[in-house]
């Protein structure tokens, strides 16, 4: 689920990132033009819709808990950073007094 995120994220264009489901829908409504679509895309308003009522939140969800997870791996990282740059620091100042 995390890569259709990603993949949603990553793209300009919403009908890039559901071409497929897009054209499904308009094939069938060139077909017969029914409106009782159940294909993969919801037509339903998503309040309306029990299925994808709240899917906003959980994205929003799921990219925030993202967001903190890489903001922590960053500070981890900066921290090694200025530990190994202090660690080789003390290591040419000792080099240099002995």
């Amino acid at each position: 689920m995390i890569a259709e995120y990603d993949r949603v994220l990553g793209l300009e264009s919403v009908y890039e990132a559901f071409k497929d489901e897009i054209d499904e829908v308009v094939e069938h409504y060139d077909g017969d033009g029914s409106a009782d679509y159940t294909g993969s895309m919801c037509l339903s308003d998503r309040r309306k819709c029990l299925r994808h009522n709240g899917w906003l939140s959980l994205l929003t969800d799921q990219v925030w808990k993202r967001k903190s997870e890489l903001e922590l791996l960053l500070e981890r990282l900066d921290q090694h950073k200025a530990d190994t740059l202090r660690d080789y620091s003390i290591q040419k100042y000792e080099e240099c007094v002995v």
